[in-house]
């Protein structure tokens, strides 16, 4: 269940974020904008590995595995947050 529920929350991340960035960033460097955020996201995924390899080798497997969901849940909380704020600056701006 938790697999299935991470797969959908991932899709929607990823393309709430796409779609963010298309309307954010300006056409003409919007491929090095997304090609950063790839490189980024995909960079950061052998670090995490590593870290939580160490995290488990340390305290235990379990850790990792409240760690790691409880990291995701903050970072989705604070991009819906942001793009809630921005939405509101675009709709104010707009009027």
């Amino acid at each position: 269940m938790f697999q299935a529920t991470w797969a959908i929350v991932l899709t929607v991340t990823n393309i709430a974020g796409s779609a963010y960035a298309a309307q954010t960033v300006p056409p003409d460097v919007l491929g090095r904008a997304i090609g950063a955020r790839r490189m980024l996201t995909m960079g950061s995924v052998p670090i995490a590995a590593l870290g939580g390899g160490i995290l488990a080798d340390q305290a235990g497997i379990l850790i990792p595995l409240i760690v790691w969901p409880s990291l995701t849940l903050v970072a989705a909380v604070a991009f819906l947050a942001l793009s809630a704020r921005t939405a509101e600056t675009a709709t104010a701006q707009a009027s």
